[in-house]
C-alpha cells in the first residue's frame, strides 16, 4: 500500500486502540477494531504483503474470539468467527498443512451450520458456508481425494443455487454458481479418470454441468457485455465445456467450444491488451484447439484428409508457441517444450504422410497436460 494510506491506516488503528482501551465493554468498538484488522490483512495479502497480512488476520481473529466471549449467542459475532477463520485458512492454503486448513474449514463449517440452522433464511451464512465448502472442495482435491472434494462442491453448489435463486439479478450471485459448477465439473472430469467403471456416468454429469454454466454465463455477458468479469465468465464456460467434450471424444463440439472461447479472449483482449490471465488463456486455448486437430488426424489416418488436419494442428501449436515465448517465463512454464514436442510430432506425421498418403500410420498425437 502507499505511505499515505499506511499512515491513515496507523492513525485509525490507534484511534480505535485508543477507543477500545478507554471503553473496554463496548462490544461494537471491538467488532470495528477486528474488521478493520481484517480489511488490512485482506489488502496486503492481495498486494502479496503475506508476513503482515499474517498479522492482522490472526490480531482481527483473536478480536472476533474475544467479542464472541462476551456474548456467545450473538450471531453476528459467531459468524464473524467463522469468516475469520476462513480467512486465516485461506491466506495460509500454501503454508499450512492440508490437515490442518481442513481443521481450521471445518471448525468455521460447524460454525456457520448452527447459525443456518437457528436462522435459516440469512443469506451472508449461506454465502460464507458455501465459500467454505469451496474451500474444503480445493483442499481435498489437492489431497487427490476426488470423493471428498465432491461431496464439498456439491453442498457448495446446492448453496449457490438457492442463493441465485433468490435474487435472479444479482451478478454477484450468478457468478458465484457459474463458478461452483465448473468445480464440480473439474472434479467429475477427475473422477472419470480415478474410476474407469463409471467413467461415462462422470463425464455426462460434468458435460451436464458446463451446459448450465454456459448458459449462465452467456446470459450474465448478454446482459453486461461491458462488464469484463462477465466476459471472462463467457470464456471459462466455453473452455471447460470444450474439455469436457474433448474428455468424452466429440470433437466437432470441442473445437466449436475451443474456437467460441477464443473468440470471447480476443474481445477481452481488445479491451484490455495487456491483461496476462487473457493472453495465457489465448496461448492455452490455442493449443487445445491443435490438440483436437491433432486427433482429428489420428482418426483420419491413412486418408487424404489426415494430411490437411496434421497442417491445420501444426499451424495452431506455432501460434500457440509464438504466444507462450511472449509470456513472462514464470506464466509460459514448461508450455514451450511442450509445444515443440507437439510440433514435432505434427512435423512427422506430415513427412509420413508424404512418403505413404495412402496407407501410413501418423504418430499419435496424444492429449498433453489439460
Amino acid at each position: 500500500c502507499s505511505a499515505a494510506a499506511a499512515e491513515h491506516r496507523a492513525r485509525s488503528a490507534a484511534l480505535l486502540e485508543g477507543l477500545v482501551a478507554a471503553y473496554p465493554d463496548d462490544s461494537e468498538l471491538l467488532r470495528d477494531m477486528a474488521i478493520e484488522e481484517q480489511s488490512w490483512g485482506i489488502r496486503e495479502r492481495d498486494t502479496g504483503q503475506y508476513d503482515a497480512a499474517r498479522a492482522h488476520l490472526a490480531r482481527a481473529l483473536e478480536l472476533f474470539q474475544r467479542r464472541l466471549r462476551d456474548a456467545p449467542r450473538h450471531v453476528q459475532a459467531r459468524l464473524d468467527v467463522a469468516l475469520s477463520e476462513y480467512n486465516n485458512a485461506a491466506l495460509e492454503q500454501a503454508t499450512l498443512p492440508p490437515e490442518q486448513r481442513l481443521e481450521r474449514l471445518n471448525r468455521a463449517r460447524s460454525m456457520v451450520e448452527a447459525i443456518l440452522a437457528e436462522h435459516p433464511g440469512r443469506a451472508d451464512a449461506a454465502d460464507l458456508l458455501a465459500s467454505v465448502h469451496d474451500f474444503l472442495g480445493n483442499t481435498h482435491a489437492a489431497m487427490r481425494r476426488s470423493g471428498e472434494a465432491l461431496r464439498s462442491y456439491e453442498e457448495s453448489l446446492r448453496l449457490r443455487r438457492k442463493l441465485a435463486a433468490a435474487d435472479p439479478g444479482d451478478f454477484r450471485a450468478q457468478r458465484a454458481l457459474h463458478v461452483s459448477l465448473g468445480k464440480l465439473s473439474d472434479t467429475r472430469v477427475a473422477l472419470a479418470d480415478a474410476e474407469p467403471d463409471r467413467k461415462d456416468a462422470h463425464l455426462q454429469a460434468a458435460l451436464e454441468a458446463c451446459r448450465e454454466a454456459r448458459t449462465i454465463a452467456g446470459a450474465l455477458y448478454a446482459r453486461e457485455p461491458d462488464n469484463l468479469e462477465a466476459l471472462a465468465c463467457a470464456a471459462v464456460g466455453c473452455d471447460n465445456l470444450g474439455d469436457v467434450h474433448f474428455a468424452l471424444g466429440n470433437l466437432v463440439e470441442a473445437e466449436r467450444s475451443y474456437r467460441e472461447m477464443l473468440e470471447f479472449e480476443e474481445r477481452h483482449l481488445t479491451r484490455d491488451p495487456q491483461r496476462l490471465s487473457a493472453r495465457f488463456n489465448r496461448m492455452v486455448g490455442i493449443y487445445k484447439l491443435g490438440l483436437c486437430l491433432g486427433t482429428e488426424a489420428e482418426q483420419l489416418a491413412g486418408t487424404p484428409e489426415a494430411a490437411a488436419k496434421w497442417r491445420a494442428a501444426r499451424e495452431q501449436f506455432l501460434r500457440s508457441r509464438e504466444l507462450a515465448a511472449a509470456l513472462p517465463e514464470e506464466h509460459a512454464g514448461s508450455a514451450l517444450a511442450e509445444l515443440n514436442a507437439k510440433l514435432a510430432t505434427c512435423d512427422e506425421a506430415l513427412r509420413a504422410a508424404a512418403s505413404q498418403p495412402a496407407s501410413a500410420s501418423a504418430p499419435a498425437a496424444g492429449n498433453g497436460p489439460r
